[in-house]
């Protein structure tokens, strides 16, 4: 089969990321430097709920892992600007997408600009498996491209925890001991040897597990999501050039859930946000029904399903795919996360999960009850949870993957309808489908108003109530994710385009880290060109490799190598 040229492939990985295409029609031609200018805005409006509880449990969280300076430094810096990137997984930050787009997060202060942070405020997600694309369970590197390979043509991974613990999530990931780290070393020899790794990204990452990763202080810690906060900020200033790295903020790369549960301690014991949407019954049932279906939330008929198996039927990944979860997510005790759902019995309601082999877990669905769950970790909040809190009810602004700016605005429409103003559920669903399907140029579809199509006519509805219309005020859909601004080469006969691989975090500290010359660049680039490159990770991800058109990595890369010059 003749293989299509490069903007084919991009034109057809663009037609099932409509968030991305909206994105570049509104703010493509945009230089990072420019689109930057938005990331860290003064506080808006007063929020529903004190943010003051999210200061609080973000420093909580930093100061003993990071200390007291950052910790201090983190809260000012939040309560000037209420703005955290939210597009990360929790585990040592390598793969080139995402540090990419945190050291985009960063360009105010790397630039040097009077809106730069101070501390660069990461909350990222901690309930992805190790085993995930970003691999949390050890390190990401570039390699030479095999053009041959169609499932993993330009990275090499390193592993830390063993195979066995892929399904085990990075939030309830046990410690890295020495052992680990010691079997790693051994495996980058011989990487080496093979020709897997080149002596320098050795080196590097040889001394980063010696001086950086064995260390007692990070060893004596009591899991690996603590262990991750100290490693993320350890290995962040090695990323840039001495010119630069005075001007580089402190890293703080926090797990999310963790922040989120420490919050729900003080909002489902008061009259919050989020307790109404939990513990209200009408609150509730209207959102269950607005938000059937959407990303990060539930998908009623999938838990149907799961509800109807047997205690003694054990789940496959079939049956969990597409199923969410309402409001939390069970662990079980290998640190599997597994949906859950509402029943109601006598007594009240209960969030009902079963493990993958069929045995039930049961919390009745009151705030002790729930706290107490959050405290023994047998359950973590949800997305959906998650941004009700922080965003929601507190006017985070969340910067976030094409994903999640279309789910976010999503989200924000359901609790609008759910406290009792704006589009019924129906009307939700055709607002979902015109930002999938009808963006036009020039508008973003998750910026629209609850009850606005994508040609900015209004849609009849019921008037808001008061806090329906805060909650609608929020800031929701900030996009910044899935970039790639920085290639490694490597030596060869090879056309250049097939010797780049996308820098990942160790390749660019292997290099001696990014230059001013090298910021400048990638400030100077667009927004499309950076999400452009991005698409060569984003079709891999996306694209079973089955269905991935022969030698697609030399095409795309060859298209992205000359659209960023």
């Amino acid at each position: 089969m003749t293989a299509p040229n490069a903007p084919d492939l991009v034109a057809s990985t663009l037609a099932r990321l409509p968030g991305l295409t909206a994105a570049l029609a509104e703010c493509g031609d945009e230089t990072l430097a420019e689109y930057s200018r938005g990331f860290f805005p003064p506080a808006a409006a007063p929020p529903i709920d004190p943010l003051e509880d999210f200061l609080d449990a973000a420093c909580e969280r930093a100061e003993p892992l990071l200390g007291a300076d950052v910790a201090r430094a983190l809260r000012e810096q939040l309560e000037r600007s209420p703005s955290v990137l939210t597009a990360n997984h929790h585990g040592l930050d390598t793969l080139h997408q995402s540090v990419h787009s945190t050291i985009a997060f960063a360009l105010p202060a790397l630039l040097v600009r009077s809106d730069g942070p101070r501390v660069l405020p990461v909350l990222a997600c901690a309930g992805v498996p190790l085993g995930s694309v970003t691999y949390p369970r050890g390190m990401v590197l570039a390699r030479k491209p095999d053009l041959a390979n169609n499932a993993n043509p330009a990275k090499v991974r390193i592993p830390f925890f063993p195979h066995a613990l892929r399904t085990c999530t990075a939030g309830a990931a046990p410690a890295l001991t020495a052992e680990y780290f010691q079997k790693a070393l051994k495996l980058c020899k011989s990487m080496m040897h093979e020709g897997l790794l080149t002596p320098s990204q050795n080196a590097f990452v040889c001394d980063f597990i010696t001086k950086e990763c064995m260390t007692p202080d990070v060893l004596l810690l009591p899991g690996f999501a603590e262990q991750a906060v100290v490693l993320n900020a350890r290995l962040w200033p090695r990323l840039f050039a001495q010119d630069v790295r005075e001007n580089a903020p402190a890293l703080a790369y926090l797990d999310m859930e963790r922040i989120v549960s420490k919050i729900l301690e003080r909002d489902l014991r008061r009259n919050s946000l989020v307790a109404a949407l939990l513990f209200d019954p009408e609150t509730r049932s209207r959102l269950l029904e607005a938000l059937d279906g959407v990303a990060g939330c539930w998908t009623r008929k999938r838990q149907e399903r799961l509800r109807g198996l047997t205690e003694e039927s054990a789940f496959s990944h079939d049956d969990l795919r597409g199923a969410g979860t309402c409001f939390f997510w069970m662990l079980d005790a290998t640190g599997r996360q597994l949906p859950m759902w509402l029943e109601h019995a006598p007594s009240g309601p209960k969030l009902t999960g079963r493990t993958m082999a069929g045995e039930s877990c049961c919390v009745d669905f009151a705030p002790g009850p729930i706290l107490q769950a959050l405290a023994d970790h047998r359950i973590s909040p949800s997305l959906f949870t998650s941004y009700a809190t922080l965003a929601m009810a507190r006017g985070v602004r969340c910067w976030g993957g094409v994903y999640q700016a279309a789910y976010l605005r999503e989200m924000q429409r359901g609790v609008t309808h759910a406290l009792g103003g704006g589009m019924n559920a129906l009307m939700i669903r055709a607002a979902r489908t015109d930002a999938e399907v009808d963006a036009v140029p020039g508008q973003h579809p998750e910026t629209r108003e609850p009850g606005e199509t994508a040609s900015g006519r209004r849609r009849a509805g019921p008037a808001k109530s008061p806090l329906a219309s805060r909650v609608a005020e929020t800031p929701c859909g900030c996009f910044l994710a899935g970039l790639i601004t920085v290639f490694t080469t490597f030596p060869g006969p090879e056309p250049l385009h097939e010797r780049m691989a996308p820098s990942c975090a160790a390749d660019i500290a292997a290099a001696g880290g990014l230059t001013r010359e090298q910021l400048e660049h990638m400030a100077g680039l667009t927004l499309t060109q950076a999400a452009t490159a991005g698409l060569l990770q984003s079709y891999e991800e996306i694209t079973p490799t089955p269905e991935r058109t022969d030698g697609w990595y030399g095409e795309m890369c060859g298209y992205v190598a000359e659209t960023m010059k």
